[in-house]
């Protein structure tokens, strides 16, 4: 059993990242001792970390030690720890407790993140696991270590988990440190992802032709879950313009439908974002539908929890499609002066264009096999809503996904089994903590 101190920062979930990707190098905790300047944040951390603790068999003690703003006491820190992970924190704290831990033969460890700006500061699991170095120091030496398959000491209660995307999309990180495939089958289709750096789709054929019969859907629409995964190109700095002139931000359907909000909302304050009433509409189409007639609806049920996410909506009008969209954006522009369309559509960009309504587009590679690694999970939602979907790791896991729920104001929720239970009760409680 480890007592394990690291350093306390503002930011929990830099906390509970460096926290939990030592617990996946096989770390087995009895104590955690925080070391922060101030009690406030010490309180906080601690809770936070208690909380992640409880899911444990035996729960670890946690605590923190306050050595405040008198930075002698980072280098004499009064406590007899066996390991130190100075990845939160700042520099005169780093540089107090590896001095300590220098003089003690204390080993210290740090996480290192390949590209910080695209992968840190993010929920755990977000990076994958060729982005992420855990290095120990010791006696002068740096030695890498690995994140391991772990059946971690924790408890479960149930077989069955319903969780966020993002969830699943941390766990398929975790086990792409032990593989470099992933086997995705849905539709009665199946596609092969080559993950052991950024994902690449290798082939996509249909298969199990019996199975498929009970569906609504076919290999085009796991092509189409896949191809919401695909890089994008945002003409960032026109969108910048505009919201920096205070203009209406007027989102079309296709960027709703394909999981881009996400980026649109880094570069603009959700004040401005306006969602025409032919768009809501539209999305809204699935709501009338029942049984298998659901299945032609995904992109649609998909575009409305992009908006449910976010808090999100507008009034439902009768009108549809690009002309009435295009009508709105032009009444918009006579009341507000200052408009400007987000559209991945080209034809609807020159028409809004010719209204005299500026336009922001939005490029995705279709010609691309690759996928961008940060909307993996708006594969995994994809696949969620055509149910049945099984993602597999082959010779280390199964993710059966069995059915979802869609919530207004959170979005949808993926009920799934997984063969090692007690690694994904872990990791789903560390998601959940960083959210």
């Amino acid at each position: 059993m480890t007592t394990l101190g690291i350093v306390g920062s503002p930011s929990i979930r830099v906390v509970l990242n460096s926290l939990g990707l030592e617990l996946l190098s096989g770390l087995v905790l009895d104590r955690i001792i925080v070391f922060v300047e101030d009690e406030v944040i010490g309180r906080v951390i601690v809770d936070s970390l208690a909380r992640v603790m409880r899911v444990f068999e035996d729960r670890p003690c946690v605590e923190y030690v306050v050595l405040g703003r008198d930075f002698s006491r980072w280098f004499n820190l009064g406590v007899d720890v066996d390991l130190i992970d100075i990845t939160p924190g700042r520099k005169i704290h780093v540089l107090g407790l590896y001095a300590y831990a220098s003089e003690r033969g204390v080993p210290v460890r740090y996480a290192y993140i390949l590209d910080e700006r695209r992968f840190g500061y993010k929920y755990f699991g977000y990076a994958p696991p060729y982005a992420i170095r855990l290095l120990e120091v010791s006696r002068g030496h740096v030695y890498p270590l690995e994140l391991k398959f772990i059946e971690p000491p924790v408890k479960v209660s149930s077989r069955e988990f319903s969780v966020d995307p993002r969830v699943i999309h941390a766990y398929m990180n975790v086990l792409r440190s032990q593989a470099e495939k992933i086997v995705v089958r849905a539709c009665g289709s199946k596609a092969v992802l080559n993950v052991r750096y950024e994902p690449v789709v290798e082939g996509v054929e249909e298969a199990y032709s019996d199975w498929r019969r009970k569906w609504a859907c076919s290999i085009s629409d796991l092509e189409w879950c896949l191809d919401r995964g695909k890089p994008v190109r945002i003409d960032v700095e026109t969108l910048e313009g505009c919201v920096n002139r205070g203009c209406s931000i007027v989102v079309d359907t296709n960027i709703l439908m394909l999981g881009l909000l996400d980026e649109i909302i880094v570069y603009t304050p959700k004040n401005l974002l306006e969602i025409p009433p032919p768009v809501m509409s539209e999305l809204s189409l699935f709501l009338e539908a029942k049984g298998r007639a659901l299945e032609t609806h995904v992109p649609r049920m998909l575009g409305l929890v992009e908006l449910w996410r976010h808090g999100l909506t507008s009034m439902i009008s009768r009108e549809r499609g690009d002309q009435a969209i295009a009508r709105y954006a032009q009444r918009l522009k006579s009341e507000r002066k200052c408009v400007c369309m987000v559209t991945g559509d080209k034809n609807l960009a020159l028409l809004v264009k010719s209204m005299g309504v500026d336009t922001v587009l939005v490029e995705q590679d279709q010609e691309t096999n690759k996928l961008e690694e940060t909307r993996f999970s708006k594969i995994i939602e994809c696949l969620a809503l055509h149910k049945s979907a099984r993602i597999t790791v082959p010779g280390v896991e199964d993710v059966e996904i069995r059915d979802y729920r869609l919530l207004e104001g959170e979005g949808v929720k993926i009920k799934v089994r997984v063969r090692n239970r007690k690694l994904f009760q872990l990791v789903k409680t560390l998601v959940e903590s960083t959210l």
